[in-house]
């Protein structure tokens, strides 16, 4: 009789992946016997659930209406500010689609210092922050949110944009933060950031506040 061992195996396997799929077995345990994808890949599945292709400026744009289900990003530049850090963010509209920006310097008001972009694509959306010259981004950080409304963080940051920029008071990381709380009222008990050093926010304060651990970009 052949050996039905391996058949029994592979049966085991798809149905431990199965059940993990409908909720029935915890993930973690499926993936420990699956082959286990790479940080960057569990990430980008979890944030980008359909396959949109629309790219372009948010500034000339609408965003969408708030949605049910919202997932908000901030990105890190550790060596940014002469190792203080830096900051960006990223919010998800009720499509899969994304919005960002970021202040990147602090000389110049309006989109001289600041980029503002959306709605994208999950995998453009990281490709920009990984793409950006004057700071190196190089992880981020990730929080769920019940709701959000993606209106309420552009015409947020498109008036942070235009204010002028303190290093301790309105700087990268606090308009990030004002923008998350546009963006939702879950992130109304988010600290303001306001003399709080980028790498300090991202490193240690994001995991008191229950965000997902940090990926790679």
């Amino acid at each position: 009789m052949p050996n039905s061992r391996p058949r029994s195996r592979l049966a085991a396997l798809i149905a431990t992946v199965c059940a993990a799929t409908a909720g029935l077995v915890p993930a973690a345990q499926a993936t420990d016997r699956a082959e286990t994808p790479s940080p960057a890949t569990t990430a980008a599945r979890a944030m980008d659930r359909t396959e949109q292709a629309a790219t372009g400026i948010a500034d000339r744009l609408t965003p969408s209406a708030p949605t049910a289900g919202g997932r908000v990003c901030l990105f890190h530049a550790p060596n940014g500010a002469y190792g203080a850090g830096h900051a960006g963010w990223a919010v998800m509209d009720g499509s899969g689609r994304w919005f960002s920006g970021a202040t990147e310097t602090k000389a110049s008001k309006g989109f001289a210092g600041n980029w503002l972009r959306g709605p994208e694509d999950v995998n453009s959306m990281l490709g920009n922050f990984k793409a950006q010259r004057i700071n190196k981004y190089t992880e981020f950080r990730c929080k769920n949110t019940s709701s959000g409304s993606p209106t309420g963080a552009v015409t947020r940051f498109k008036l942070l944009m235009n204010t002028e920029y303190n290093w301790l008071g309105n700087n990268c990381l606090t308009r990030s933060v004002l923008t998350f709380k546009a963006y939702s009222s879950a992130m109304n008990s988010l600290k303001s950031g306001v003399s709080i050093p980028p790498k300090w926010y991202f490193n240690i304060y994001l995991g008191y506040a229950g965000w997902e651990s940090s990926v790679r970009l």
